[in-house]
């Protein structure tokens, strides 16, 4: 019963990301950009991803530069884009 209740909750959340995904495409959600540093948000979505890697014994190798890469961004979106993954 477990499995299956963690299966829905997963399916909840892509659902959830999904809707708040098509809602930013058709522009129904204004997006409040800023300047943010990639290197942070890449650690930030390898941070997330940190339990899902243990459990598949799976390992990331990641080279990023010692400096801030920065772009222009919505810091909400990119977090939701982190779910789907």
């Amino acid at each position: 019963m477990a499995v299956v209740s963690e299966k829905a909750h997963t399916l909840k959340t892509m659902i959830n990301t999904l809707y708040e995904l098509s809602a930013l495409d058709i522009g129904k959600v204004p997006l409040k950009t800023e300047k943010l540093d990639l290197n942070q948000l890449l650690r930030e979505v390898l941070a997330g991803q940190y339990e899902l890697s243990e459990k598949f014994s799976m390992v990331f190798s990641v080279d990023l530069p010692d400096r801030p890469v920065w772009i222009t961004g919505d810091r909400v979106p990119v977090h939701a884009l982190r779910r789907i993954y």
